[in-house]
Protein backbone atom coordinates (compact mmCIF):
# COMPACT_ATOMS: atom_id res chain seq x y z
CA UNK A 1 0.00 0.00 0.00
CA UNK A 2 1.40 3.38 -0.95
CA UNK A 3 1.30 6.57 1.39
CA UNK A 4 1.27 9.63 0.30
CA UNK A 5 1.77 12.95 2.96
CA UNK A 6 -0.27 16.10 2.34
CA UNK A 7 1.42 19.06 0.77
CA UNK A 8 2.53 21.55 3.88
CA UNK A 9 1.72 24.86 2.62
CA UNK A 10 3.56 28.18 4.47
CA UNK A 11 1.67 31.76 5.00
CA UNK A 12 3.18 34.26 7.18
CA UNK A 13 2.18 37.41 9.47
CA UNK A 14 1.42 40.00 7.08
CA UNK A 15 -1.99 40.45 6.54
CA UNK A 16 -3.25 39.69 9.75
CA UNK A 17 -0.90 42.53 10.88
CA UNK A 18 -2.01 45.09 8.47
CA UNK A 19 -5.72 44.53 8.68
CA UNK A 20 -8.24 43.74 11.55
CA UNK A 21 -10.54 42.45 9.24
CA UNK A 22 -10.96 42.60 5.41
CA UNK A 23 -11.30 40.84 2.42
CA UNK A 24 -7.73 39.67 2.05
CA UNK A 25 -6.81 38.28 5.79
CA UNK A 26 -10.50 36.55 5.27
CA UNK A 27 -9.28 35.17 2.01
CA UNK A 28 -6.12 33.13 4.38
CA UNK A 29 -8.38 32.51 7.13
CA UNK A 30 -10.79 30.75 4.95
CA UNK A 31 -8.03 28.50 3.03
CA UNK A 32 -6.13 27.31 6.65
CA UNK A 33 -9.81 26.91 8.04
CA UNK A 34 -10.75 24.65 5.15
CA UNK A 35 -7.20 23.34 4.37
CA UNK A 36 -7.87 19.75 6.17
CA UNK A 37 -8.54 17.60 3.90
CA UNK A 38 -5.90 19.50 0.94
CA UNK A 39 -3.41 20.24 2.26
CA UNK A 40 -1.43 21.10 6.19
CA UNK A 41 -0.04 24.34 6.71
CA UNK A 42 2.32 26.46 8.78
CA UNK A 43 2.15 29.82 9.80
CA UNK A 44 5.59 32.11 10.12
CA UNK A 45 5.61 35.20 12.75
CA UNK A 46 4.32 36.42 15.94
CA UNK A 47 0.73 38.39 16.09
CA UNK A 48 1.49 40.38 19.43
CA UNK A 49 0.53 43.63 18.07
CA UNK A 50 -1.86 42.56 15.42
CA UNK A 51 -5.79 43.02 16.33
CA UNK A 52 -7.42 40.87 13.11
CA UNK A 53 -10.22 39.10 13.90
CA UNK A 54 -9.36 35.38 12.79
CA UNK A 55 -5.91 35.42 15.06
CA UNK A 56 -7.64 33.51 18.50
CA UNK A 57 -9.72 31.73 15.38
CA UNK A 58 -6.73 30.31 13.56
CA UNK A 59 -5.08 29.67 17.43
CA UNK A 60 -1.84 31.71 16.06
CA UNK A 61 0.82 32.54 18.06
CA UNK A 62 0.58 36.07 20.07
CA UNK A 63 3.86 35.29 22.09
CA UNK A 64 6.95 37.21 21.19
CA UNK A 65 10.65 36.44 22.30
CA UNK A 66 11.69 39.80 22.29
CA UNK A 67 10.63 42.51 24.34
CA UNK A 68 8.64 44.80 21.65
CA UNK A 69 9.47 48.44 23.68
CA UNK A 70 12.95 47.83 22.70
CA UNK A 71 13.06 49.09 19.01
CA UNK A 72 11.11 48.75 16.22
CA UNK A 73 8.39 46.23 16.70
CA UNK A 74 8.02 45.65 12.75
CA UNK A 75 11.11 45.09 11.88
CA UNK A 76 11.53 42.56 14.64
CA UNK A 77 9.05 40.77 13.63
CA UNK A 78 9.96 40.88 10.06
CA UNK A 79 13.21 39.51 11.24
CA UNK A 80 11.22 37.09 13.14
CA UNK A 81 9.57 35.61 10.37
CA UNK A 82 12.16 35.49 7.78
CA UNK A 83 14.15 33.30 10.60
CA UNK A 84 11.56 31.08 10.80
CA UNK A 85 10.84 30.52 7.03
CA UNK A 86 14.30 29.45 7.09
CA UNK A 87 14.16 26.51 9.42
CA UNK A 88 10.38 25.75 8.43
CA UNK A 89 9.84 22.32 6.39
CA UNK A 90 7.57 23.01 3.67
CA UNK A 91 6.67 22.35 -0.17
CA UNK A 92 5.23 25.63 -1.07
CA UNK A 93 6.09 29.06 0.08
CA UNK A 94 2.53 31.70 0.25
CA UNK A 95 2.92 34.84 1.82
CA UNK A 96 -0.39 36.48 2.67
CA UNK A 97 0.99 39.99 1.25
CA UNK A 98 3.85 41.24 -1.18
CA UNK A 99 6.68 42.56 1.38
CA UNK A 100 9.51 41.07 -0.77
CA UNK A 101 11.39 40.13 2.57
CA UNK A 102 10.56 36.61 1.86
CA UNK A 103 12.54 36.39 -1.24
CA UNK A 104 15.86 36.67 1.25
CA UNK A 105 15.47 32.95 2.09
CA UNK A 106 12.97 31.81 -0.96
CA UNK A 107 14.61 27.76 -1.10
CA UNK A 108 10.86 26.65 -2.38
CA UNK A 109 8.44 27.44 -4.72
CA UNK A 110 6.54 30.50 -4.17
CA UNK A 111 3.07 31.03 -4.96
CA UNK A 112 1.09 34.59 -4.11
CA UNK A 113 -2.24 35.80 -4.43
CA UNK A 114 -3.26 38.58 -6.55
CA UNK A 115 -6.45 40.24 -5.44
CA UNK A 116 -6.86 43.01 -7.80
CA UNK A 117 -4.93 45.72 -9.06
CA UNK A 118 -6.13 48.93 -7.78
CA UNK A 119 -3.56 50.71 -6.57
CA UNK A 120 -1.67 50.35 -9.97
CA UNK A 121 -4.98 51.32 -12.02
CA UNK A 122 -6.03 54.35 -9.05
CA UNK A 123 -2.98 55.67 -8.17
CA UNK A 124 -4.26 58.87 -7.13
CA UNK A 125 -6.34 56.84 -4.38
CA UNK A 126 -3.19 56.12 -2.59
CA UNK A 127 -1.38 59.13 -2.60
CA UNK A 128 0.36 58.37 0.67
CA UNK A 129 1.48 54.67 -0.13
CA UNK A 130 4.65 54.75 -1.78
CA UNK A 131 5.36 50.74 -0.97
CA UNK A 132 2.83 48.78 -2.33
CA UNK A 133 3.09 48.79 -6.03
CA UNK A 134 6.80 48.58 -6.02
CA UNK A 135 6.64 45.71 -3.67
CA UNK A 136 3.81 43.72 -5.12
CA UNK A 137 5.53 43.96 -8.77
CA UNK A 138 8.75 42.57 -7.14
CA UNK A 139 6.61 40.01 -5.98
CA UNK A 140 4.66 39.23 -9.44
CA UNK A 141 7.74 38.93 -11.05
CA UNK A 142 9.62 36.72 -8.50
CA UNK A 143 6.62 34.34 -7.89
CA UNK A 144 6.98 30.90 -9.66
CA UNK A 145 3.06 30.62 -9.83
CA UNK A 146 0.14 33.46 -9.36
CA UNK A 147 -3.08 32.78 -8.03
CA UNK A 148 -5.74 35.74 -9.96
CA UNK A 149 -8.75 35.87 -7.60
CA UNK A 150 -10.47 36.66 -11.28
CA UNK A 151 -10.83 36.55 -14.99
CA UNK A 152 -10.57 40.82 -14.62
CA UNK A 153 -7.73 40.69 -12.05
CA UNK A 154 -5.78 38.41 -14.90
CA UNK A 155 -6.27 40.28 -17.33
CA UNK A 156 -5.27 43.59 -15.49
CA UNK A 157 -1.83 41.89 -14.60
CA UNK A 158 -1.47 40.67 -18.27
CA UNK A 159 -2.14 44.52 -19.53
CA UNK A 160 -0.16 46.20 -16.92
CA UNK A 161 2.83 43.77 -17.05
CA UNK A 162 2.72 42.26 -20.32
CA UNK A 163 5.70 40.17 -20.08
CA UNK A 164 4.56 37.99 -17.54
CA UNK A 165 3.24 34.61 -18.86
CA UNK A 166 0.11 34.20 -19.32
CA UNK A 167 0.57 30.30 -18.16
CA UNK A 168 2.01 31.75 -14.65
CA UNK A 169 -1.55 32.87 -13.72
CA UNK A 170 -4.24 30.73 -12.82
CA UNK A 171 -7.62 32.51 -11.94
CA UNK A 172 -9.30 30.86 -8.76
CA UNK A 173 -12.68 31.74 -7.87
CA UNK A 174 -13.70 33.27 -4.22
CA UNK A 175 -16.53 30.41 -2.62
CA UNK A 176 -19.94 31.36 -1.52
CA UNK A 177 -20.26 32.08 2.05
CA UNK A 178 -21.25 29.20 4.03
CA UNK A 179 -23.61 30.67 6.92
CA UNK A 180 -27.24 30.91 6.04
CA UNK A 181 -30.61 31.57 7.76
CA UNK A 182 -33.75 29.85 7.88
CA UNK A 183 -36.32 31.46 5.69
CA UNK A 184 -38.91 30.67 8.78
CA UNK A 185 -36.69 32.38 11.09
CA UNK A 186 -35.65 35.70 8.75
CA UNK A 187 -36.25 38.75 9.84
CA UNK A 188 -37.46 41.53 7.84
CA UNK A 189 -35.32 44.80 7.86
CA UNK A 190 -36.06 48.63 6.99
CA UNK A 191 -33.08 49.22 6.07
CA UNK A 192 -30.63 49.67 3.50
CA UNK A 193 -26.74 48.24 4.03
CA UNK A 194 -23.41 49.30 2.99
CA UNK A 195 -20.58 46.50 3.85
CA UNK A 196 -16.83 46.44 4.41
CA UNK A 197 -14.39 49.52 4.43
CA UNK A 198 -15.00 53.01 2.90
CA UNK A 199 -11.95 53.39 1.14
CA UNK A 200 -12.05 55.99 -1.89
CA UNK A 201 -12.83 53.57 -4.34
CA UNK A 202 -15.65 52.40 -2.67
CA UNK A 203 -17.10 55.67 -3.59
CA UNK A 204 -19.08 56.14 -0.08
CA UNK A 205 -19.00 59.58 -0.31
CA UNK A 206 -21.02 59.54 -3.12
CA UNK A 207 -23.44 56.90 -2.12
CA UNK A 208 -23.95 58.44 1.13
CA UNK A 209 -25.10 61.86 -1.11
CA UNK A 210 -27.41 59.94 -3.86
CA UNK A 211 -29.02 57.69 -0.60
CA UNK A 212 -29.89 60.89 1.33
CA UNK A 213 -32.98 61.46 0.20
CA UNK A 214 -34.38 57.91 -0.29
CA UNK A 215 -33.64 57.42 3.37
CA UNK A 216 -36.05 59.99 4.28
CA UNK A 217 -38.55 60.22 1.66
CA UNK A 218 -38.95 55.99 2.62
CA UNK A 219 -37.94 56.41 6.33
CA UNK A 220 -35.06 53.95 5.73
CA UNK A 221 -32.17 53.66 7.96
CA UNK A 222 -28.44 52.66 6.70
CA UNK A 223 -26.35 50.65 8.37
CA UNK A 224 -22.74 49.99 7.74
CA UNK A 225 -20.35 47.64 8.96
CA UNK A 226 -16.94 48.12 10.15
CA UNK A 227 -14.73 50.49 11.23
CA UNK A 228 -16.57 53.40 12.95
CA UNK A 229 -17.50 56.48 11.28
CA UNK A 230 -14.37 58.45 11.00
CA UNK A 231 -15.38 63.14 11.86
CA UNK A 232 -15.52 63.74 8.29
CA UNK A 233 -17.96 60.68 7.80
CA UNK A 234 -20.11 62.07 10.66
CA UNK A 235 -20.11 65.99 8.83
CA UNK A 236 -21.68 64.67 6.15
CA UNK A 237 -24.23 62.57 8.00
CA UNK A 238 -25.08 65.67 10.09
CA UNK A 239 -24.84 68.03 6.88
CA UNK A 240 -27.47 65.85 4.96
CA UNK A 241 -29.56 65.40 8.21
CA UNK A 242 -29.26 61.71 8.21
CA UNK A 243 -26.70 61.33 10.87
CA UNK A 244 -30.29 59.99 12.97
CA UNK A 245 -30.57 57.36 10.61
CA UNK A 246 -27.44 56.20 10.32
CA UNK A 247 -25.86 52.84 12.36
CA UNK A 248 -22.12 51.31 11.98
CA UNK A 249 -21.32 48.53 13.35
CA UNK A 250 -18.83 45.58 13.74
CA UNK A 251 -20.27 42.50 12.33
CA UNK A 252 -19.00 38.84 12.80
CA UNK A 253 -19.74 36.52 10.25
CA UNK A 254 -23.31 35.12 11.39
CA UNK A 255 -24.72 38.88 12.08
CA UNK A 256 -23.56 39.94 8.46
CA UNK A 257 -25.62 37.15 7.09
CA UNK A 258 -28.24 37.86 8.74
CA UNK A 259 -27.91 41.90 7.97
CA UNK A 260 -27.98 41.01 4.15
CA UNK A 261 -30.74 38.53 4.18
CA UNK A 262 -32.93 41.32 6.48
CA UNK A 263 -31.76 44.68 4.40
CA UNK A 264 -34.47 46.20 2.33
CA UNK A 265 -31.29 46.76 -0.22
CA UNK A 266 -27.75 46.18 -0.70
CA UNK A 267 -26.25 48.78 -2.31
CA UNK A 268 -22.07 48.19 -3.29
CA UNK A 269 -21.45 51.17 -4.94
CA UNK A 270 -17.77 50.56 -5.50
CA UNK A 271 -15.70 52.14 -8.35
CA UNK A 272 -13.51 48.74 -9.20
CA UNK A 273 -12.82 45.94 -7.40
CA UNK A 274 -10.60 42.71 -8.43
CA UNK A 275 -13.54 40.23 -7.54
CA UNK A 276 -15.94 41.74 -5.36
CA UNK A 277 -16.70 39.54 -2.51
CA UNK A 278 -19.39 41.42 -0.62
CA UNK A 279 -21.94 40.67 -4.18
CA UNK A 280 -21.46 37.17 -3.23
CA UNK A 281 -21.87 37.47 0.13
CA UNK A 282 -25.53 39.37 -0.40
CA UNK A 283 -26.25 36.95 -2.68
CA UNK A 284 -25.67 33.62 -0.63
CA UNK A 285 -27.34 35.15 2.41
CA UNK A 286 -30.53 36.37 0.38
CA UNK A 287 -34.04 35.38 -1.33
CA UNK A 288 -37.75 36.10 -0.99
CA UNK A 289 -37.50 39.63 0.67
CA UNK A 290 -33.62 39.25 1.23
CA UNK A 291 -31.05 41.14 -0.22
CA UNK A 292 -30.57 42.69 -3.41
CA UNK A 293 -27.12 43.98 -4.95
Amino acid sequence: MLYFSKMKVLYDHQIFMLQRFGGISRYFYELMRHSAQLFDYLVSGAFALSHNEYIDALQLPREFPLNMQLTDAQKLILNYADALIKTKECDVIHPTYYDPYILRNKNKPLVITVHDMIHELFPEYFTEDKTTVPQKKQMIHAADHIIAISQNTKSDILKLYPEISENKISVVYHGAPTNTIDNKEKPCGNYILFTGQRWIYKNFYNFISAVAPLLIKYDLRLICTGTAFNQNEQELLKNLDIHDRTTCLFADDKTLTELYSAATAFVFPSIYEGFGLPILEAFSAGGGGGAQS
